[in-house]
């Protein structure tokens, strides 16, 4: 059986970071279908500071109080292109969940000075 995949291009956004808690910045917009494996790709560009960058899978019931967040790629800590095969296919929690979208996963990797970062991307989705 084959599985069908969707795209989500994650367009060039600025990211700011000001300490070594992670921030959810959504990329996309809410999305309620089914989806329950995910993986992405990303580019850093023009980084400042400590900051590090993930692409990632916010999910929650009510989009008012999102749960949580789910890395789907590797962590960007300089500029360059990271590689989705490298951690595959992420199982995803949304079956517990009405609703996902993409995130950018940021924090600093120490300190507190700000850090910044132009991303883009891809998130691959897909069913089991």
């Amino acid at each position: 059986m084959a599985c069908d995949v969707t795209s989500i291009g994650l367009n060039w956004m600025m990211v700011i970071a000001s300490s070594t808690t992670v921030v959810a910045i959504p990329c996309g917009n809410w999305q309620g279908d089914a989806t329950s494996l995910g993986r992405a790709w990303g580019e850093l560009r023009a980084r400042t500071g400590n900051i590090q960058v993930a692409p990632g899978v916010q999910y929650a019931n009510d989009v008012r109080n999102p749960v949580g967040a789910t890395p789907v790629g590797a962590l960007m800590s300089a500029d360059g292109v990271s590689d989705p095969l490298v951690a595959g296919w992420i199982t995803l929690p949304t079956a517990q969940y009405k609703y996902w979208r993409p995130v950018w996963l940021v924090s600093l990797s120490s300190g507190t000075a700000i850090g910044t970062a132009a991303v883009a991307g891809i998130l691959e989705t897909r069913l089991a």
